[in-house]
């Protein structure tokens, strides 16, 4: 928790790469430590399990201080006042939780959709479609975890451009990061419908594993682009300050189309086997980008205004006059 919420404050000024670095190190000590004490070398007891679990706890708690140290630096704090705003303010954290609570229930309910629907759905159709499943997740991890990063620098963009009072560079920053995920994950689409077969056999050489698999592939083929459209749309929302009204489509549309939907074909149309449920896992994310992209283009979150509280004078903050009317609870949480 201390991670992500450091983290997150490099993201918001614009400076990923501590936390890249942070992570590195970890990983490193997490190998490293894994090497000595689950096989017990240069003198160290075997360990076994309880080594692995040591070395992660090392890892972590590496990231954790990597964080702090430059958190807590002259730079950042000549910059951010951080050795100076650690003290609680209920004004603040009840700013923070009316903007990033409906993401996190929806990022609860969301993983436990999933959850569901290989533990309970995909379980009916046997091992082997079960195993081609858990494949095809992998290789969709390589579509969206970039476009995640993507979208993540999108987030913090959008809310750079919002404080200035300048809406349409969010805008045209929204439409270039839908370009660039667009492209990739597009691109991603197209080898999964070209050659879903070897990619299955890559990692399975069974063969029921690999027939399902492909079916797998070339469902997920065909949300590629609705997906970067989720990724993009919901991230520039975010940034803007627009966090309810996604979360309350993500979670509807999540546990009627795709969970409760998917049940339903598994249960009243199991000749269609694991097509049935991923058809409507393809359903769920076409319309939730569809509904994404028009609550953006609409312009709802313009008249989203998270700076209430006290106004700025202009020469201390890059704020708009247009939109120098306040500080927000939430904008207060960030140095």
């Amino acid at each position: 928790m201390a991670c992500a919420g450091l983290e997150g404050f490099f993201n918001g000024v614009q400076k990923p790469g501590v936390a890249l670095k942070a992570i590195i190190a970890a990983l490193v000590c997490n190998v490293v430590g894994n090497y000595l004490l689950i096989f017990g070398k240069f003198g160290l007891p075997a360990m076994g399990v309880q080594g692995a679990a040591i070395a992660t706890l090392l890892g972590w708690a590496l990231r954790v201080g990597i964080l702090a140290i430059v958190f807590l630096s002259k730079e950042f704090h000549e910059n951010y006042r951080t050795r100076d705003t650690w003290r609680f303010d209920a004004s603040k954290l009840r700013g923070l939780v009316n903007v990033g609570g409906p993401t996190g229930i929806q990022w609860m309910l969301d993983i436990g959709a999933w959850f569901l629907f290989f533990a309970v759905i995909m379980q009916k159709f046997g091992t082997a479609t079960l195993a081609a499943s858990n494949i095809g997740m992998q290789y969709m991890h390589i579509a969206f975890m970039p476009a995640i990063g993507v979208g993540i620098a999108l987030c913090t963009l959008v809310g750079h451009a919002i404080g200035e009072g300048k809406p349409e560079i969010a805008r045209q920053k929204t439409r270039g990061a839908l370009l660039v995920c667009v492209t990739y994950m597009g691109f991603i689409g197209l080898i999964f419908l070209a050659i879903p077969g070897f990619l299955v056999s890559f990692i399975s050489t069974d063969t029921a594993v690999i027939e399902a698999g492909v079916g797998v592939l070339l469902w997920a083929a065909l949300f590629q682009v609705s997906d970067a459209l989720c990724i993009i749309y919901i991230n520039a929302l975010r940034g803007a300050g627009d966090t309810r009204w996604p979360a309350i489509v993500v979670v509807i549309l999540c546990w009627t189309v795709f969970l409760s939907g998917g049940y339903m074909m598994a249960t009243q149309m199991p000749h269609w086997k694991h097509h049935g449920p991923w058809m409507m896992c393809t359903l769920y994310i076409t319309i939730l980008g569809i509904l994404f992209w028009r609550r953006f283009e609409g312009g709802a979150w313009r008249r989203i205004n998270l700076f209430k509280n006290k106004v700025l004078p202009e020469n201390d903050h890059p704020m708009a006059e247009s939109n120098a009317e306040a500080l927000a609870e939430t904008a207060g949480a960030m140095p």
